[in-house]
């Protein structure tokens, strides 16, 4: 006899769903995805499809139709137009009912606030946050939380120990984000917090509709898991928490978003190569653990 814990169910739907997830440039010939956010989405029981960050109108069309869901990654990259083209299939499917969930994680966050604000220069707010991992202070918001629960065990653990890895310096200030009606109309603030300056940014963010579906962290989940980085006199590159209480919440939030997709209708194929099929190699770096690359 199988037995279900009460955090999971037998899907009456799609349950192999296959996320979307932009590459960045690498060179002037390949792209590169970070192996930390396949692994991620693998551990929640997806799979992952490239999107090239120069992809074409009828390329994204194809990526829209044959995945679950959109996860814009982090890294160091612009907005491409590839990107806008995306969210602008999201929109026009949230307005018939197609369900389409989507995830930002710190430059992927960013580019939500630019594409949800209309406003590119929303992410201008220069902060000393690279390299640390602190506790969520949560706003009154996460009572309607779907992500974070506010008696659940990921806001126990998001909230209680310095466990969510921040790597940035453009964010969104917190002011900014509360000036912006589209950013306000469309998302709850789950939470805030300081710099090591004591300037406040935005570090999460979850749509007010379930049926929109967009969740956005600053900080990073995935890498509590998958990303260790070099240690160079001892020191370890990264400051990420590797302790139970860190891998339980990248685990919780990687199985919360793609069960999120396996609520999408949408089929995946077979046609198009997977991201770990499509790979044409992979790096071995301080940045990230491990990065898959591909030719343009």
């Amino acid at each position: 006899m199988l037995l279900l814990g009460t955090a999971f169910s037998i899907a009456s739907g799609f349950d192999r769903p296959v996320i979307a997830v932009m590459s960045h440039p690498y060179n002037s010939t390949h792209e590169y995805m970070a192996a930390s956010y396949v692994k991620y989405i693998e551990s929640g029981g997806g799979r992952t499809l490239r999107v090239p960050f120069t992809a074409n109108s009828t390329q994204i069309e194809e990526i829209y139709k044959q995945t679950s869901g959109l996860l814009f990654m982090g890294g160091a990259a612009t907005l491409p137009q590839a990107a806008r083209d995306l969210y602008a299939l999201k929109v026009k499917g949230d307005e018939s009912g197609d369900f389409y969930p989507m995830w930002g994680t710190c430059l992927g966050f960013e580019w939500i606030n630019q594409l949800v604000g209309e406003d590119d220069s929303i992410i201008d707010g220069m902060f000393s946050a690279e390299n640390i991992s602190l506790a969520l202070d949560f706003t009154d918001a996460i009572s309607g939380s779907r992500a974070f629960p506010e008696d659940g065990v990921v806001a126990d653990l998001a909230g209680n120990y310095e466990i969510t890895m921040n790597m940035h310096e453009h964010g969104v200030a917190t002011e900014d984000f509360l000036a912006n009606e589209l950013l306000t109309d469309t998302f709850n603030l789950i939470s805030t917090n300081d710099d090591l300056d004591g300037k406040n940014f935005v570090s999460t963010i979850e749509s007010k509709s379930a049926d929109k579906a967009i969740y956005a962290t600053q900080w990073h989940p995935e890498k509590n898991n998958f990303e260790y980085g070099a240690v160079d006199n001892d020191k370890a590159y990264l400051s990420t928490s590797h302790s139970a209480e860190a891998v339980r919440l990248s685990f919780e939030l990687a199985a919360f978003f793609v069960g999120e997709a396996r609520k999408s209708d949408h089929v995946f194929e077979g046609n198009l190569k997977l991201a770990i099929n499509e790979r044409t190699g992979v790096l071995e770096e301080t940045s990230f653990e491990e990065r898959y690359v591909f030719l343009n």
